[in-house]
Parts: structure tokens; C-alpha cells; sequence
């Protein structure tokens, strides 16, 4: 692996920040663990928090796999990935390769994490108290649920591709692991919110309203430094779970309306 093509991943991330950093200025970066206060704004300055504390955590796991990659070519451990190939080096040449598969999809996992934080904020903003139109999965809250896990998911990946030949107990190793828990933990942290947003929001859940415009341009642009089929594939991984979701949770709303008929049936067979 090339500290470039490390690097390049990097900066793609780094785009992501300043994306969602950009989209409401009204909140301030909250680097402690403290309760965020869910009231506020409908819990839309924490789920705006929790989004930036996922995009930093990432920031964090690419500098650190960056640093071991560095370290595992210093050590001897790793050969580089520009050098001409031989038979010997073609198992190492496919691990770099996995490596830098995994840095791009959490790089793009977060990317759409901050695309549908992206709509789906500036659709409360707007004055809507209305949630999502069911044809636009980007608005859905399972798309921000399916980009967080997704992201958390690749997190570990990254992790372990890096682990596995790295010295567990030197610094860039103890520094990935904390920054993969980190991720982790802002994932898991940013799906209960959603959750509780969505709660909150039960009534309006069962109307739709006019989908907002988002600004693609803005929101493509980071993705161009990345290779197209590993963008439209995570793309596909993270809309397919949404959709499963949101018909997992219509099909639950059923189940319900199923169980409450049966009731009353059994109810008015008693009287």
C-alpha cells in the first residue's frame, strides 16, 4: 500500500467532515462523552454531534492505519506496494490491496452517513413536521442506521487486515484499535439517537411529505478521488439494508394492526 492511495482516502474523509461541519452552524463540536440533550431542535443538534463524532473517530482510524501501514514497511514486515511484483510478494500485494479496499468503504460508508444526515436535517430545518416520503431512501432514518453500521462494520475490517501483521502492543496498533472502538462506539451511539428521533416522531411516520433537494454536486464531489464501482457498491450495500429496514418496520406496523384486530374480536366476543 502506497501512503498515497492511504492519503487519498484520507483526504476523502476529511471532505466529509467539512461537508457536515458546513451544514448547520448552529451546533458546536462536542468532543466529550456527555449526555447530548435530545430535546433540542427535536434531537437534531445531537444527531448533527453524533455525526461529526463519527466522521472525527474515522478521521482517527485513517491516521492510524496509516501510521501501521507506515510502521509495518519500516519494520520490514510489509514490502511496498509500488514495487515491481514477484510470486513471494503477491500474497502481500493482495492484503495491501484488501487494506485499501476496506479504508475506501469506510471512507465512502461515511461519506453517505453525512449525505443522509444531510437531508435528513434539512428537512426538520425546514419546517416539516413530517418525515420522509417513502420512495426516497437517502431521507429515510434506516438509511442514516444502515450507513452508521455499514460504516462500524468495515471499521472492524480495517482493523483486523491491520492487526494481523502489525506489533499488537506498538503504538499505531494500540492507536487503531482506540480509534476502531471509537468508531464503534459513535456508530452505535448515532443509531440510538435516530431511534429515539424516530419515536419521537411515530405520528408523523405514517404520512409522507415532498422530498428536499439535497446538493449533490457538493455532496459527489468527495467521492471523486475514489474508484466508482467500490462507491456504487458500498451505495447498494447501504440502500438495500435501508429498504430492509424500513419494510422490516412496515411489516412490524402490520403485525400490530393484526394483533389489535384480534383483540377487538376477541373482545367483542366476550361481551
Amino acid at each position: 500500500m502506497t501512503s498515497t492511495s492511504k492519503y487519498t482516502t484520507t483526504t476523502v474523509v476529511s471532505t466529509t467532515n467539512n461537508q457536515i461541519s458546513n451544514n448547520d452552524s448552529r451546533t458546536t463540536i462536542n468532543n466529550t462523552n456527555e449526555d447530548i440533550d435530545l430535546e433540542s431542535s427535536d434531537g437534531m443538534d445531537a444527531l448533527i454531534i453524533a455525526c461529526r463524532n463519527l466522521v472525527h473517530a474515522t478521521l482517527s482510524l485513517m491516521y492510524w492505519a496509516a501510521a501501521a501501514q507506515r510502521e509495518l514497511v519500516q519494520q520490514g514486515r510489509l514490502k511496498p506496494i509500488d514495487i515491481p511484483q514477484t510470486p513471494d510478494l503477491e500474497s502481500e500485494s493482495q492484503w495491501a490491496q484488501g487494506l485499501i479496499s476496506a479504508a475506501r468503504y469506510v471512507a465512502v460508508g461515511a461519506n453517505h452517513l453525512v449525505e443522509s444526515a444531510q437531508a435528513f436535517v434539512t428537512m426538520h430545518v425546514s419546517g416539516s413536521s413530517q418525515l420522509i416520503d417513502a420512495g426516497d431512501i437517502t431521507l429515510k432514518p434506516e438509511s442514516l442506521i444502515s450507513a452508521a453500521q455499514t460504516t462500524a462494520g468495515y471499521t472492524a475490517q480495517l482493523v483486523i487486515a491491520c492487526i494481523a501483521k502489525a506489533d499488537p502492543n506498538s503504538q499505531s496498533c494500540l492507536g487503531l484499535r482506540n480509534a476502531g472502538g471509537s468508531v464503534k462506539h459513535a456508530a452505535d451511539r448515532l443509531v440510538r439517537i435516530v431511534q429515539m428521533i424516530v419515536s419521537k416522531s411515530k405520528p408523523a411516520m405514517t404520512t409522507t411529505t415532498t422530498p428536499v433537494n439535497v446538493d449533490k454536486e457538493q455532496s459527489e464531489t468527495s467521492l471523486d478521488n475514489l474508484n466508482g464501482r467500490v462507491v456504487s457498491s458500498m451505495r447498494q450495500v447501504i440502500e438495500t439494508k435501508s429498504s430492509i429496514a424500513a419494510k422490516q418496520r412496515e411489516l412490524d406496523k402490520l403485525h400490530a394492526q393484526l394483533k389489535h384486530i384480534h383483540q377487538d374480536q376477541y373482545r367483542s366476543h366476550v361481551q
